[in-house]
């Protein structure tokens, strides 16, 4: 151990006499002081963040489902359509799922349209004008149908 030299009490490493700390962070004593811990820092770590789910508006969902609800609801009259020929309970429900799917849509648009005004056009305007357009053109068209047979 070199002349002049001081002894950290916490890691027990020689640092020079006029060292006012150590490497592992004691404070030494002054003379007439007693010697210290340097205050606790907390550790930064690095954690990850907890997945958080898209909050999403109502009415912007609602405008993306009234897009949707048309093309599902071919997809659906399509499926359906060999079941007609042969009646029954299965194909009723299948028909008013079909119309339910519409009138959802139709419905589910015009909420989105309605909100606009309160919740700006981004995300709301055009998905709601097609979604409008289409359900509105598969029901009267439908409707049309039925009433011209």
């Amino acid at each position: 151990m070199p002349e002049g030299a001081q002894i950290c009490p916490r890691c027990n490493r020689a640092e020079p006499a006029d060292a006012d700390f150590c490497y592992c962070g004691f404070v030494f004593p002054k003379p007439g002081q007693r010697g210290s811990e340097p205050p606790a820092r907390p550790i930064a770590i690095d954690a990850p963040q907890p997945a958080v789910p898209d909050k999403t508006l109502l009415v912007v969902q609602c405008a993306r489902a009234s897009v949707i609800a048309p093309f599902v609801s071919v997809l659906l009259a399509g499926m359906t359509g060999f079941r007609i020929e042969v009646g029954g309970a299965t194909t009723a429900i299948l028909v008013a799922i079909d119309w339910g799917l519409l009138l959802f849509g139709l419905l589910a648009a015009v909420f989105a349209l309605i909100r606009v005004k309160t919740q700006g056009p981004k995300g709301l305007l055009i998905p709601g004008i097609i979604g409008a357009l289409l359900n509105g053109f598969l029901i009267a068209s439908i409707v049309y149908m039925f009433i011209a047979l």
